[in-house]
């Protein structure tokens, strides 16, 4: 559980709209299998059409970040 809430605090210090957060915390939570795509396009009140754009556009950031 400390690594989840050290995410989450780094994800609240982030700069960006609260909504951004929100996706990214949700991403998150998705990516460490505790909830699924339609689970957290639900919980963000999106499609999961959308959930899996976002999914490749966070990835794709990652990977750019770590270059």
């Amino acid at each position: 559980m400390a690594r989840h809430a050290d995410l989450a605090a780094i994800v609240e210090r982030q700069d960006g709209s609260e909504a951004a957060r929100a996706r990214v915390a949700a991403f998150l939570r998705m990516a460490a299998g505790e909830a699924t795509v339609a689970e957290t396009a639900t919980a963000l009140g999106i499609s999961t059409q959308r959930m899996h754009e976002l999914r490749e556009r966070m990835v794709a950031g990652a990977v750019a970040a770590a270059e």
